[in-house]
């Protein structure tokens, strides 16, 4: 009997322990040690039975903004799990996802609404709160909806782009989106300079006594501003001063400092007294924040007076004259390269010279003369002049050898004759004496005189002479009288000119020599 009953517990506890096993699982997300990027966990060991505890996480808010599963009461499922990945924060878990990748692309997602919100492709996403994923298993309903994810993501990560620093000197001039944008605010300050100080004058070259720093950095969106570019031009072309510290270890160069740089007595005092005391002293002051430095070319014309010569022409009459070429002054011009500090003027150097050759004027004057036309001594446009007064009677033919030598003047016994130009008298012959010249048999009393090393004249048939051989005359003066001696028919004076020793007509030296 006791046996009976024995055996009667032992199977009723064996039946009950077979209908009543439950295995409980656990899916609440466990931490992981975070790391320097994104990671992924080794996965949780996957629950084993035939009976599952269902935890089904509801929304909330951790601290850090995102939703942190909160466990229900066990409940019980057959539903098969699935692979998923717990979305660490600063160990707490803001969502589960089914992809590996669902960070990322919601990071990139966030990138590119911002790059479209700023017009801009060089956009850089930091993230500010570390972000672990840890892979596991759960169930369909435990996955965390995106929308929800993304604002918890949001709040990870923050934006800058990337820029470009502009500076001098150490000084910061400003924030650009790009390299060419800080290249155009240089050459911009430079056009605003030129035409400030050189408006209207040819620049050479325009450069400034510090070099520009350009640096690539990221900045926050609103360092980028259109008025940026304005505000670092006035910045670069003002009259700016910024403090500056130099140390001077001697009596001469603080005196040099001194007189370079707007240094203050009192601070001068102070300065030597450092100097005597410790061997050293630092001086604060003010200099400009860039210099700037120009080559202007400047001009200066010279004028060349164009010269006249004379021409004769023997069919115009001999008291006309005309401008057959006119003169035109010619100019040498002097280039300078002028130095300008500041817009202030420094020095000049002269770089080159153009000259530009005078036209010269050419006046023709007419020797034609019609038969017994009237002269008058003492008139005449060249260096010669009419030796008498009188009327033309005969022109000069001398060719070959033969015909006439020069031009006879007809006029009163007793006229006066004057040297046609300055001179002095070669020969002073009498009539019918034997003269050297030649020319004495048949030329009575006449006189000759040399000019120059071209020209000589002679006057013939002269009633007298006042003049000596060797004896010097001037233009007009007075050297015999007119008559009519040696082969002459009436009293009259033939003239005569001799070029080169040989004889010309005469009326072409009387009004182009």
């Amino acid at each position: 009997m006791k046996k009976s009953k024995i055996a009667v517990v032992i199977a009723a506890f064996a039946v009950l322990a077979v209908a009543t096993v439950i295995f409980f699982r656990s899916i609440a997300p466990t931490g992981n040690t975070p790391g320097d990027n994104v990671v992924v966990a080794d996965p949780t060991p996957a629950p084993s039975g035939d009976i599952i505890v269902l935890e089904t996480p509801k929304p909330g808010y951790s601290d850090i903004g995102g939703i942190t599963p909160d466990p229900l009461p066990p409940q019980y499922s057959t539903e098969p799990l699935i692979d998923a990945f717990k979305v660490m924060v600063d160990h707490e878990c803001i969502g589960i996802v089914t992809s590996e990748d669902a960070v990322d692309e919601i990071i990139e997602k966030l990138t590119a609404e911002f790059s479209n919100s700023q017009h801009s492709d060089d956009v850089v996403c930091e993230v500010i709160k570390k972000i672990e994923i840890k892979k596991t298993q759960t169930f369909s309903n435990n996955i965390t909806d995106s929308a929800q994810l993304e604002e918890c993501i949001s709040e990870c990560v923050t934006f800058k782009l990337n820029a470009f620093s502009l500076s001098v000197d150490g000084y910061h001039i400003g924030f650009f989106a790009t390299e060419d944008e800080c290249q155009q605010v240089i050459n911009t300050a430079k056009n605003k300079l030129a035409d400030m100080y050189f408006a209207g004058k040819k620049l050479l070259s325009i450069s400034f006594d510090r070099e520009f720093d350009i640096k690539s950095t990221v900045v926050t969106p609103g360092v980028l501003s259109d008025d940026n570019a304005i505000d670092a031009v006035d910045m670069i072309i003002s009259s700016r001063l910024v403090e500056k510290m130099a140390v001077v270890y001697d009596a001469s160069s603080l005196e040099q400092f001194y007189k370079d740089n707007s240094v203050t007595a009192p601070v001068f005092d102070s300065a030597l007294e450092a100097i005597n005391t410790t061997g050293s002293a630092n001086i604060f002051y003010e200099e400009r924040l860039i210099n700037v430095t120009a080559k202007v070319e400047s001009s200066k014309v010279t004028s060349i007076p164009y010269s006249t010569t004379y021409t004769t022409n023997n069919k115009l009459s001999h008291k006309t004259s005309r401008i057959k070429t006119a003169g035109v002054n010619g100019s040498l011009t002097t280039y300078y390269e002028d130095t300008y500090v500041n817009g202030e003027y420094v020095s000049s150097q002269q770089t080159s010279q153009k000259k530009k050759n005078p036209t010269t004027q050419v006046i023709e004057y007419g020797t034609a003369l019609g038969i017994y036309e009237y002269v008058s001594a003492f008139t005449g446009k060249g260096t010669f002049m009419w030796p008498t007064s009188g009327q033309i009677f005969q022109h000069f033919s001398w060719k070959n050898n033969k015909g006439h030598t020069g031009i006879d003047i007809a006029a009163a016994r007793g006229t006066p004759i004057y040297a046609a130009a300055a001179g002095t008298v070669t020969f002073a012959c009498a009539n019918g004496a034997k003269c050297k010249c030649g020319w004495g048999a048949t030329w009575g009393n006449h006189v000759t005189i040399k000019h120059n090393s071209t020209y000589s004249t002679a006057y013939a048939h002269m009633l007298s002479y006042v003049v000596k051989q060797g004896q010097h005359v001037e233009k007009g003066q007075l050297i015999g009288y007119v008559g009519m001696t040696g082969g002459a028919t009436g009293n009259h004076l033939h003239f005569s000119v001799f070029k080169n020793g040989s004889l010309i007509n005469p009326t072409y030296v009387m009004y182009g020599y």
